[in-house]
């Protein structure tokens, strides 16, 4: 009668435990052949970034600020939002540029301003609603409409790089 007694509760655990199992959760599996695995993610979001990219042969530096960075991969492009830039280039003044957002291409040496742009160096400042900017050349390439102004005082007290220029000898 002992048997019979403890047979049916013992038939009811282990009906238990077959159903819900026992213990922790099974071995990790890997992913069989068949399973595709998740694609890499497609873009990189960044909040609160500075970097600095700069010329293989050391001829310029960029160093950007911006509160939000947006990548496609880790080699860019990478969009800017809003943006902070300092060009250098040896035996110049520095360039500052800030806009509403920027694209910085690394692989082309391009960085394009877009929205309440402005960049100053030295003498000058312009004002546009879209720059492009060539990094190896150092200079904008494709301006939108633009405002150029331009410090006297800052002028008379500079040489101008082509000195001599249009004068009479």
């Amino acid at each position: 009668m002992t048997r019979r007694r403890y047979t049916m509760p013992i038939l009811l655990v282990l009906s238990f435990v077959a159903v819900c199992g026992c213990g922790g959760r099974g071995a990790h599996r890997e992913p069989s052949a068949e399973t595709p695995r998740s694609a890499a993610p497609t873009s990189h979001e960044i909040a609160g970034s500075k970097m600095t990219i700069a010329d293989r042969n050391g001829r310029w530096t960029l160093n950007v600020s911006a509160e939000r960075v947006k990548a496609a991969g880790v080699e860019g492009p990478y969009e800017l939002a809003p943006a902070e830039c300092t060009y250098q280039q040896a035996g110049r003044r520095p360039v500052f540029m800030r806009a509403t957002r920027a694209r910085l291409d690394e692989k082309d040496e391009k960085l394009v301003l877009e929205g309440n742009v402005h960049i100053t160096s030295g003498a000058w400042q312009l004002e546009a609603d879209r720059v492009e900017y060539d990094l190896n050349a150092g200079e904008v390439v494709a301006p939108g409409r633009t405002k150029w102004s331009f410090d006297p005082e800052q002028m008379a007290g500079e040489q101008s790089g082509r000195a001599g220029e249009g004068e009479e000898r």
